[in-house]
């Protein structure tokens, strides 16, 4: 699952000590079209933005900027106040509980699985077993 992430206002106070102020860009943000008039960081599939748009029934906006290939790499982008990135919420968890970065909206979308593979003519080791224990606990 998707959301849009943004960054928190971070400033030194006087003391040294960092202070998180109101967040910046989502006080611009009351719904989901405002987004139009930011900043989309986008990541190398290029179905996330139109996805997460389409699930809430409303058309994408024009889509520019940077495209990266690393859901760290956006976050840190967000988080340098840069523009706004679609993240895993559970992935950045810990961002959020820092107020490193603010999720603005709720939506979330559901943009694909992935697989644990391996060869089937290969014996299994613990280290390629120890994996696939701990995600069928999940």
């Amino acid at each position: 699952m998707i959301s849009p992430f943004m960054v928190m206002d971070i400033r030194p106070s006087q003391s040294g000590t960092r202070s998180i102020q109101p967040p910046i860009v989502s006080q611009s943000l009351r719904s989901p079209e405002d987004l139009a008039d930011h900043q989309p960081l986008r990541s190398y599939r290029a179905d996330k933005w139109p996805g997460w748009f389409d699930g809430l029934g409303i058309g994408c906006p024009d889509l520019r900027g940077p495209v990266l290939d690393s859901s760290v790499a956006l976050a840190e982008l967000a988080a340098g106040g840069l523009g706004v990135a679609l993240l895993p919420a559970a992935m950045f968890a810990a961002h959020l509980q820092t107020a490193q970065l603010v999720r603005p909206f709720s939506h979330e979308v559901l943009t694909g699985r992935y697989w644990l593979t391996r060869i089937r003519g290969r014996k299994a080791t613990r280290a390629m077993t120890q994996p696939e224990s701990w995600l069928s606990a999940r």
